[in-house]
Parts: structure tokens; sequence; C-alpha cells
């Protein structure tokens, strides 16, 4: 099997050696400047990675382009794997493809739900990821100067789904909406009505949804907060992650709609929603929750 290379825009790639494992894709990202650091080694675990701008620029973009690939993809949600990899930030995007031919890059994992996924079939899955990135890169692009909501939700939503937890990716998924729906007052109230009214198109479903946004929101506050020390009934909050889950998705790909459509708030955009304003942006083709 030859090298096998998937480029986006010279930008992001991702790289499959031919000696490598069918399901390991190495990401490269080429910045418009050279990345000069120690490779290999204890150098290249999380927290002893030197936490520069080049650094985050580059594993941010790596992180939310496979946040988008399970938005996109049936598929388990891809890892970025530190244990032995050998990250480059390079000038040009030949060069990155010469040492992605070596085996190097941060190195990510993707499968199917229980089986290797084949090479074709993975390139396959990261075209089809391609026009929603797309729309994300260019609000990052837009938003750069600016702490971007986005990117932090889908950076978080790309450690919730990693399964790693389910008290922590309980509290991932809260995080999310908050991040995307939510500001400093009344908490709860927006969390479960911003929420309901961007995500359920069906009126007769809006109050059940609302009041079992409330209800996760109190236990999420209950479980950070100290008063849930017991950590059970455990199963309790299995329940509301798998409930989360599905909503998170959909709130998350109607939020990039509205902002590449031009929405600007989509705070403002639900609430005007809300007091029935006609600022309205028409999702209906778009993404559905599924119940």
């Amino acid at each position: 099997m030859e090298d096998t290379i998937f480029n986006y825009k010279n930008k992001l790639l991702f790289a499959h050696s031919k000696d490598a494992d069918e399901n390991i894709t190495n990401a490269f990202v080429v910045l418009d400047r050279p990345l000069s650091l120690p490779h290999g080694g204890a150098n290249w675990l999380p927290e002893n990675m030197p936490h520069t701008t080049d650094n985050v620029e580059a594993l941010n973009l790596v992180g939310v382009f496979l946040a988008c690939f399970h938005l996109v993809n049936d598929k388990s949600m891809p890892i970025i794997a530190f244990d032995s990899p050998n990250g480059f930030s390079l000038r040009t995007p030949e060069e990155a493809i010469e040492h992605a031919k070596m085996g190097g890059g941060y190195r990510s994992e993707i499968k199917s739900r229980q089986v290797k996924m084949a090479v074709k079939e993975t390139c396959g899955s990261l075209e089809k990821t391609v026009p929603l990135f797309e729309k994300v890169y260019n609000i990052m692009e837009k938003n750069k100067k600016k702490a971007n909501r986005l990117v932090i939700a889908l950076l978080v939503y790309h450690r919730a789904m990693q399964n790693k937890g389910v008290l922590q990716d309980f509290i991932d998924l809260v995080t999310i909406i908050e991040a995307l729906l939510c500001d400093k007052e009344d908490l709860t109230y927006k969390f479960a009505l911003r929420t309901t009214i961007l995500v359920e198109t069906d009126r007769s479903k809006m109050r059940k949804l609302f009041e079992n946004l409330k209800q996760i929101y109190s236990a999420r506050s209950k479980l950070v907060h100290g008063s849930d020390m017991t950590l059970f009934p455990y199963a309790d909050y299995l329940k509301h992650k798998d409930f989360l889950v599905p909503i998170v998705k959909v709130m998350i790909q109607k939020y990039i709609e509205l902002q590449s459509s031009g929405v600007d708030s989509v705070m403002k955009y639900v609430d005007n929603l809300a007091l029935g304003q006609k600022d309205f942006v028409d999702l209906s083709k778009g993404v559905k929750l599924d119940h």
C-alpha cells in the first residue's frame, strides 16, 4: 500500500504511511512560520509541552477538525495520542508531506464503532467532514482576534465524546451548551430555554425538553459544587449524558449553520425567537433532533 495523504488547502494534512496500521492517521498542521521545539520523549507529553501560540494553534486545529469528523460521520471520536508523537509545524506543505511519509505528526486513531476502518474508508470520511469544517474554519478566521465560543465548544466536545468517564463527560456536555448559549445571569433558565428553542422544532415536545434540561443543569450544579459527594445514583449521570449527546450534536451543528448564515450572536437570535421577533433563519432542511 502506498502512502496516503489527505490535504486540506495545504493547511491541515492527515497522512497514512504505507507501513502504518490501517487505522492510524497522522495529523500535520502547516503554519506560516517554523516551529523549533525538541522532538520525542517526555517533551511531548501534554503536561510537558510548551504552551506556545504555535502549539495551541496547531493542536486546536486538529481537535476542531476531529470534532467535526465525529459530528458528520457515524464513527467513534478520533483521539489525539501523545504516547509517541513526533509533531511538526512546517513552513510548506511539501515538507509536511515528506515528514508524513516518515510516520510523524500528531497521531490520531480513526476507527468505526467496533472495527478498524480501511484507509480508503477513512479518506472518504475525512472528505465528508470538509463541508462542515469549512464553515467552522471560516468562522475561526473571522473571529481570530477574540475568544471564540465555537472553538472552545468543539474542543470540549472532542474530549467528551472519547468516553473516558461518565461524570466528566456529563460535565463537559453541559459546559458545551454553556459556552455557546449562556451568559452570566439566570444560567439554569437560559441553559434550558435557549437549548430547547434552538434544537426542538416540534412545539408539543418543547415543554418536556425544557423541564428535563433544567433538571440536568441542577444535577450538574450539585455535582460540581459539592452537593452530591457520593457519586450516586451513578446511573443517573449516565442517563443524563445519554440524553444530552444528541441534543449537543444538533445544537453545535445549528450554531455553526447560524453563524455561517451571518448570525453574529446566536444567543440574541434565540432570544428574539423566544420573543416572537422575525429575524428567523430557516434551518428546517438542516440537522434535526432524533428523538
